[in-house]
């Protein structure tokens, strides 16, 4: 039946059978137990994939710092360049006083 034009001349049966299968295509609205299900479904889903990501993580950190450390152990250690002195500006004029009896003070 079309509903633009109720007169005019009824659909074939290849075009009901095309109708309906557009038709079924549409989803159906779910119940609130099967969106909870599918819910947890998804979230242990999730959660095995990132325990999965997170072995895979520590496999591969630990991987890095062994070879990091076999670098470290093949390369010589260097000996780190002392730092150049600080000047240190001494005040040798408190250090001579005149003496009262004419002897040197030191």
């Amino acid at each position: 039946m079309n509903l633009h034009n109720p007169y005019a001349e009824r659909p074939c049966m290849d075009e009901w059978r095309w109708r309906l299968d557009e038709f079924s295509k549409i989803p159906l609205p779910k119940t609130n137990e099967e969106i909870a299900a599918k819910r947890a479904e998804e979230m242990a889903i999730l959660r095995e994939k990132k325990k999965q990501e997170t072995i895979e993580r520590r496999i591969r950190l630990e991987a890095e710092r062994q070879r990091r450390l076999e670098a470290a152990a093949r390369t010589p250690q260097r000996l780190r360049r002392l730092p150049d002195p600080i000047p240190f500006r001494f005040n040798w004029q408190n250090y001579f006083w005149a003496s009262n009896r004419g002897e040197r003070a030191f």
